[in-house]
């Protein structure tokens, strides 16, 4: 007997590792089995796939029962969920669920979860369980719950705030996995208050629509103004107007209480119609507008016409096209069309000459040693440059030369602004002696007080624009100052408050 025994252990050590991998292996595919939520699968599928079409639904839900009538006891749930949960046991809920009418049923078959009892019932009796896998065993509601009273308290929060359209985003979270309310307390069904609010905010919606509507009416009918302008603002309401009226076609449930009438809406549509053809004549208005200048602009160019001019011409050409594209070409007659190509034709026919000029006058600048010492010498280099760019004329070393340039006057003008900032500042500091004397004779000096902070703010606003001042010599120093200023400032304001105490 000893040496079976010892055979026994001695097999058993041979092979104990693979027993070991084999139990851990098992216990694995059991948790997997009992966390299927996690993998993708709702807690509905979960159920499904168990019970068929039988759905969990709360049955003494804390706080109040379910409105509206208890839902019938299912039959009982087969034995046998991972734990061991055994079948239903016989006989229903007696009297319902509180707030509810009573329930009936043969057997029952209760989850327990916490302090919230679940029952399977038939699946066309309740909405969906949830949308989201949030649970880890299929009948755990402890997440959802959690989740779902989080969204309550920030719709509450949302209504309080008047912040409606994030109220009813919460809600359509909500609903989504309780829409009747049975899982928390509601005064009402949270599906219901969705419905309510989302028309309620069409109504607003439509109503400011037709009031912006109308004032755009009007707007248009005035002569006058920035023609341009006044189709930007038509095209905002008109897309305003589209957005109510298609919301009032998904919501049509709205149209059949008291917040939005069928009449809003046709009245709507007839306010769209009209601002159409408002903007449409607004449109033709201003791109035969816009012809006439173009034509005028660019037909006075010449070979010997100014740089300048020529810029205008070519930049009123681009807005031109642009408008074009985005409003309507077939407003032009084909003879207006032909006219505007020949113009152009024209243009790029006088354009070789006009760069040659440009880049004459650039060199004749660039050689002056005057230039690179004055600011706008270099402002009027790089204005020629600009019209090189609106003529489409750039190699590498235009821009390189540009490039140059642009450091030049940068350097040109952080020296000015240390210059303009030591002034202001020798100012400011003249003026606090000014102020510390009117203190000591017992006067207020409110007048100097203002006069020192404007200096002030204009040279925070010198060292705030100046893109290289912190390069110049001598900054450092300014800055030191500036900052040792502001702290007499300081002193200055609490004796003036002692002083008016």
């Amino acid at each position: 007997m000893k040496q079976l025994l010892a055979k026994l252990v001695q097999r058993f050590s041979q092979v104990r590792d693979y027993v070991i991998m084999v139990l851990i292996g098992v216990a694995i595919l059991i948790a997997m089995q009992t966390s299927q939520a996690i993998d993708g699968q709702s807690p509905e599928s979960i159920w499904i796939g168990q019970y068929g079409d039988q759905v969990r639904t709360p049955v003494n839900v804390p706080g109040g029962g379910m409105p509206g009538g208890g839902l019938p006891g299912g039959p009982g749930m087969p034995g046998g969920m991972p734990g061991g949960m055994p079948g239903g046991a016989p006989g229903g809920m007696p009297g319902g669920v509180p707030g509810g009418a009573p329930g009936g049923a043969e057997q029952g078959g209760d989850i327990v979860t916490g302090n919230i009892d679940f029952t399977p019932v038939p699946k066309s009796e309740i909405g969906p369980v949830s949308y989201h896998p949030v649970f880890t065993p299929a009948a755990n509601f402890s997440q959802l719950i959690k989740r779902l009273t989080t969204l309550r308290e920030e719709y509450q929060d949302a209504v309080k705030n008047g912040n409606i359209p994030l109220a009813i985003k919460k809600l359509e979270e909500y609903v989504k996995d309780d829409p009747q309310g049975k899982l928390l307390e509601w005064p009402t069904p949270p599906v219901n208050l969705l419905q309510n609010h989302k028309c309620a905010e069409l109504s607003r919606s439509i109503s400011e629509a037709a009031k912006q509507g109308e004032a755009a009416l009007q707007s248009a009918g005035q002569t006058g103004g920035d023609l341009l302008q006044s189709i930007e603002s038509l095209d905002s309401t008109i897309t305003l107007i589209e957005r109510s009226i298609q919301e009032a076609g998904q919501n049509q449930s709205c149209l059949e209480g008291t917040d939005v009438t069928q009449g809003q809406i046709t009245s709507l549509e007839d306010t769209h119609e009209r601002l159409l053809q408002s903007r449409e004549n607004l449109n033709k208005t201003l791109v035969l507008q816009r012809y006439e200048d173009v034509v005028r602009r660019v037909s006075a160019i010449t070979a010997d016409s100014e740089p300048e001019q020529v810029s205008q011409a070519i930049q009123s050409l681009t807005q031109f096209d642009r408008i074009l594209e985005e409003r309507n070409s077939d407003y032009l007659t084909q003879s207006q069309i032909d006219r505007l190509n020949e113009l152009k034709a024209n243009l790029d026919q006088n354009k070789d000459q006009i760069v040659k000029r440009v880049r004459q006058e650039i060199a004749r600048l660039a050689t002056d040693e005057a230039t690179g010492r004055d600011v706008e010498g270099i402002r009027e280099i790089l204005r020629l440059y600009d019209i090189l760019e609106v003529l489409k004329i750039s190699d590498g070393d235009i821009a390189r030369e540009r490039r140059r340039w642009e450091s030049n006057l940068s350097k040109l003008e952080a020296s000015d602004a240390v210059r303009d900032m030591r002034e202001k500042l020798r100012e400011v500091r003249s003026l606090i002696d000014k102020a510390e004397e009117d203190i000591s004779g017992g006067r207020v000096p409110q007048d100097t007080l203002s006069t020192i902070n404007d200096r002030m703010a204009e040279v925070q606003g010198i060292q705030g624009r100046t893109k290289d001042i912190r390069r110049v010599p001598g900054y450092g120093e300014l800055r030191s100052e500036y900052n040792e200023l502001r702290n007499l400032i300081k002193r200055l304001n609490a004796r003036i408050s002692s002083l008016q105490r």
